[in-house]
């Protein structure tokens, strides 16, 4: 990854090793690109934006604008959501990155993720995340409330595994946020996702919460208690 973004990996570099002050470009950038989202996660964060903008889409003229002026710093920029795999430019949204030496990541819930894979890997994505808070279908769906995805992650995981080959790209990390619900089981998650060919896993608690993803929280923790 270094050698592909070699101003990316100075700057992370420089900053663990203490560099303080202001830097001439931010180092990390969220694009938003749209408010849709086919999962019903009662801990979402921007729940309240995707009710009151259901259908809103970032235009791409943005996202290539954006983009175009990171090049020549190449930030890492988070192609995010709702759901990212929901937007229908998002392959060219990663070639765009790709063509301003910008390292682009997505970060999905992975549930079309069988359908875009080999997209996504064709358009030269760098770092793919998939949320997954499950072990078996049962806690899956505890978390985005849709029946079936845990068997939608285990394929769309094996899909881009298949598209990639023996190409270097992309990494494949699997993030697992802390619940009532998995936390006596990150074991169980941790055998899943091995056994699936991912060798990258990250844990996290809740970092915010807005007032209706706050009050949903505790609802979901009262019945999940």
């Amino acid at each position: 990854m270094a050698l592909r973004f070699p101003r990316t990996a100075l700057h992370m570099l420089r900053d663990c090793g203490g560099h303080r002050g202001p830097t001439p470009f931010p180092r990390r950038l969220g694009l938003f690109l749209t408010n849709r989202c086919d999962f019903d996660c009662p801990m979402c964060a921007v729940k309240d934006v995707r009710f009151e903008s259901r259908h809103a889409d970032l235009p791409f003229e943005f996202v290539e604008s954006v983009l175009s002026e990171c090049g020549r710093y190449q930030p890492v920029v988070d192609l995010i959501g709702g759901e990212p795999l929901l937007y229908p430019r998002l392959p060219d949204a990663v070639r765009t990155a790709r063509r301003h030496n910008v390292l682009a990541v997505v970060t999905t819930n992975g549930l079309k993720l069988k359908e875009r894979a080999e997209a996504l890997v064709e358009a030269g994505l760098p770092l793919l995340q998939i949320s997954v808070d499950g072990w078996d279908e049962h806690s899956e769906a505890a978390r985005g409330r849709v029946a079936g995805s845990f068997a939608r992650l285990r394929e769309g995981i094996g899909a881009v595994l298949a598209a990639r080959g023996a190409r270097t790209f992309p990494f494949i990390r699997v993030l697992t946020a802390i619940t009532r619900v998995n936390h006596g089981h990150l074991d169980r998650i941790q055998q899943a996702i091995a056994a699936w060919g991912v060798r990258y896993w990250g844990i996290s608690n809740y970092f915010y919460l807005n007032r209706s993803a706050q009050e949903s929280h505790r609802e979901f923790a009262l019945l999940m208690a």
